[in-house]
């Protein structure tokens, strides 16, 4: 799972003029809520994984397009309301490995397909996100002291 879903966390990465920047949250789906996306005919925006596990991707938009012209932007969404499971705010990062429920509306929108949008997200097991962990790949290596055997077999290294 792969959230940006509090306001401070708008990804303006792949902004477009009329839309802006997203909210958005990938999620594992299992069984029983695939068959409620399919049932929702938005089966054309599953994803499945190498592994086959099926994920979902939700977005808000930050802006509406206008209804009577949908070349211009419209109103201001607001973020997605983030919640626990006793409906109090929540302000934290939600990490991997958190438990939620999806909130979300669905409208028919390019050639005559569903979409959704998100609405809000309810966090039954937060997992914090933890911005502390190095994103330096070279962290994810061990140092190999001489004499160490190397952590892997050496034809399987590759030669630069």
């Amino acid at each position: 799972m792969w959230a940006k879903i509090q306001p401070s966390q708008l990804d303006q990465k792949y902004a477009k003029p009329i839309t802006g920047g997203i909210w958005s949250i990938d999620l594992v789906v299992d069984p029983d809520n695939l068959k409620i996306l399919q049932k929702e005919g938005l089966d054309h925006l599953i994803n499945t994984k190498e592994d086959g596990s099926k994920i979902f991707k939700f977005k808000r938009n930050e802006f509406q397009k206008d209804q009577k012209d949908r070349t211009k932007r419209g109103k201001t969404n607001t973020p997605p309301t983030v919640v626990d499971a006793n409906k109090q705010p929540v302000t934290e990062e939600v990490g991997n490995g958190s438990m939620v429920q999806i909130s979300f509306t669905t409208y028919t929108g390019f050639k005559s397909k569903k979409y959704a949008t998100l609405q809000g997200v309810m966090v039954e097991d937060l997992v914090r996100f933890d911005r502390t962990k190095s994103r330096d790949p070279v962290d994810q290596f061990e140092e190999v002291e001489e004499g160490d055997d190397p952590p892997f077999e050496s034809s399987k290294a590759a030669t630069v």
